[in-house]
């Protein structure tokens, strides 16, 4: 709002309402209601993260589906046990695969269209994957425009996407794009995915974005503040 030029021509003319942390208190409630008693056998790293409202909502979309793990050290490993349980079931691989298919196929869409809730019209060979997806809440549907259950889901998607090709974010993609204050969340969660599943591609991300005279120095000051965060998590 206060840095991003066309959020913040609109702050005069608006009413600014601030949405903060649940209270832990909350968050005990809403757990219990999924089932009782579960407020009270999560992990205080696990209650810290579902102060944030689309963390407990990932969250239950998880355990109504999969109550066997309750604690996660960050919110890659809750969306890691999401994709697993939802996606990767014990359904026959060749649906597995095009589940997958289809996330990614509607993550390029929205970069394409530019917009988190594109126009995308399934082919015959996906409308049951789509279904599925739909009907397990990963991906809402409102006439022919389809999204996430939530923007940090849809980066985190697109942060898998990246890393199982192969390719590199900052080197080819990033630089097409016009690197505003918006994109930041998007390149954190790549950072993020590739320093929890795979350390050189990590270190070889980082590196790019710290190297590339074509990167904007926000983006690499968000780089340095994740290399940071590894070195010294307790004080980051």
């Amino acid at each position: 709002l206060e840095y991003d030029s066309v959020l913040n021509s609109l702050k005069d003319k608006s009413t600014v309402i601030e949405i903060g942390e649940l209270a832990e208190e909350e968050v005990t409630i809403a757990l219990n209601k999924l089932e009782n008693g579960l407020g009270q056998e999560i992990d205080r790293v696990t209650a810290t993260m579902l102060r944030t409202v689309q963390m407990l909502d990932s969250f239950s979309l998880l355990f109504r589906r999969n109550k066997s793990k309750i604690n996660f050290n960050n919110q890659i490993e809750l969306y890691d046990a999401l994709w697993d349980t939802v996606i990767c079931d014990s359904s026959p691989r060749s649906d597995v695969e095009m589940r997958e298919h289809l996330m990614y196929k509607i993550v390029e869409t929205i970069q394409i269209a530019g917009t988190l809730n594109p126009q995308f019209i399934p082919d015959s060979s996906q409308k049951r994957a789509y279904e599925y997806l739909a009907s397990n809440g990963l991906i809402r549907r409102d006439g022919s425009a389809v999204s996430f259950f939530h923007q940090s889901f849809y980066e985190y998607t697109l942060a898998r996407h990246y890393s199982e090709t192969g390719g590199l974010l900052f080197s080819s993609d990033l630089k097409k794009e016009i690197q505003g204050l918006e994109i930041r969340s998007t390149v954190k969660a790549v950072l993020d995915f590739k320093r929890g599943h795979d350390t050189a591609k990590f270190v070889d991300e980082a590196r790019s974005i710290l190297e590339d005279p074509d990167i904007r120095l926000h983006l690499k000051l968000l780089t340095l503040s994740v290399l940071a965060f590894v070195n010294n998590p307790a004080r980051a």
